[in-house]
């Protein structure tokens, strides 16, 4: 098996993380000034080593209760410090019946994926994973949730 992610690299995935952290935040602001009822959260897990078959998943979300109060995941973000080429990874979101939307594998430094606004109203979990049978790396998931209830948004 090989592993990247010397101490040098992982500066490079905080700085990819700091960076996604940063456009993300500002987005969900921007969406909070648009409509004051509703909160946004984003959960991370990592950077850690995330070794062949790795993977991490979120609470599964109640977007199906809608148009009734409900909170949604709506991005999914895999950020690999491995260069472009070198490791696969996947993101989706899993419905209550196992099945997947919105899956992107590949093996670019950042693997994401989103629910056009409009669309995410199924219930569904975030779901990340090392999708590369011979490669670990330094990496972190990322999902970003939004509801329109105040207990969507405590306990985060």
């Amino acid at each position: 098996m090989r592993l990247t992610g010397e101490p040098t690299r992982r500066l490079r995935i905080l700085r990819r993380t700091a960076t996604f952290a940063i456009v993300t935040i500002a987005a969900g602001v921007v969406a909070a000034v648009a409509q004051a009822h509703l909160c946004y959260k984003q959960v991370q897990y990592g950077p850690s080593l995330w070794n062949p078959g790795t993977s991490a998943h979120t609470w599964y979300d109640d977007a199906g209760s809608y148009p009734n109060d409900y909170s949604a995941w709506f991005a999914n973000t895999l950020v690999k410090d491995a260069p472009d080429g070198a490791a696969y990874g996947r993101v989706t979101f899993i419905d209550g019946g196992g099945g997947w939307h919105y899956t992107v594998r590949d093996n670019n430094g950042t693997t994401a994926t989103g629910i056009q606004d409009g669309y995410e109203y199924f219930t569904k979990k975030a779901f990340a994973q090392n999708d590369d049978p011979y490669s670990g790396y330094w990496g972190g998931a990322f999902a970003s949730y939004w509801g329109d209830r105040p207990e969507a948004c405590t306990g985060i």
